[in-house]
């Protein structure tokens, strides 16, 4: 539980250390062509204006060592990255509504640092790439929606994919590794997991801090605790298989009012 807390901690302060950075703005809609021929890019790649496009084609690589890789300072931008993004704070950072796919890779080699993070609501993010970070998805605020798809890997130090606020959405499908796999805090969220969430010996594969959280898994999370809830009205609704290595318990819920609906394997 502290460890599930810390990550959630770290990971909010580093998407404010990330906001509070204003570095040089090369454009408003960019385009990152293969390199070669093209150089490597290696200063942020500024989003100002609602409507900004940020494109990293496939050979593209941005590399930044001091400050985020591509970073929306507006709201309703989109970044689209089908290369490269290396950072040492947030590979990728957007504000509100807006919209970031994920079919490169993202890296965020930072201390603390987040591959990809939103701040604000109503945001979308897919990844169908490789995203690497100490966090490794992270979105701050309301009714946010993180798709990993199939083929997306999301591997980290502290927590692979984590939602911080109300009405947000976690949809795994693919592979995510951390100290703690997916994690929630916050009322009415949402976690889905069709894919493999797997954490450490002494973390969480799946959990969520708050009320009215529904968690479904029908693929499998594998940890210390498979699957951990804490608050009122939770729901957890398991068909797949759910390990817990720590504690002897595949399924742990703390709270009142929760149901634990289990016609899968919990050990």
């Amino acid at each position: 539980m502290n460890r599930l807390k810390r990550s959630l901690v770290l990971s909010s302060s580093v998407s404010a250390a990330a906001l509070a950075t204003a570095l040089n703005a090369l454009a408003d809609s960019c385009t990152i062509t293969p390199s070669p021929p093209a150089p490597i890019t290696t200063t942020t790649q500024i989003l100002n204006t609602t409507g900004d496009v940020g494109t990293v084609e496939a050979g593209g690589v941005i590399d930044v060592i001091s400050g985020n890789g591509i970073e929306g300072t507006a709201d309703g931008v989109t970044v689209n990255n089908a290369g490269s993004v290396t950072s040492d704070e947030t590979g990728i950072l957007v504000l509100s509504s807006s919209t970031i796919n994920n079919a490169g890779s993202v890296t965020s080699n930072g201390v603390d640092g987040s591959g990809i993070a939103t701040s604000g609501s109503n945001n979308t993010i897919t990844n169908s790439g490789t995203v690497k970070g100490d966090v490794g998805i992270f979105a701050e605020g309301a009714d946010n929606t993180i798709n990993n798809s199939e083929t997306g890997v999301v591997s980290d130090g502290e927590s692979g994919i984590v939602a911080l606020g109300t009405g947000n959405k976690i949809n795994n499908s693919g592979t995510v590794t951390g100290h703690v796999g997916i994690g929630t805090q916050g009322n009415g969220n949402t976690i889905n997991n069709l894919g493999t969430a797997t954490s450490a010996s002494d973390g969480f594969a799946i959990g969520a801090f708050g009320d009215g959280t529904t968690i479904t898994n029908a693929g499998t999370a594998e940890g210390g605790t498979g699957i951990f809830a804490q608050g009122a009205n939770n729901t957890i609704i398991n068909s797949g298989t759910v390990t817990g290595s720590f504690i002897r318990f595949g399924i742990v819920s703390y709270g009142n009012g929760t149901k634990i609906i289990n016609s899968g394997a919990a050990t």
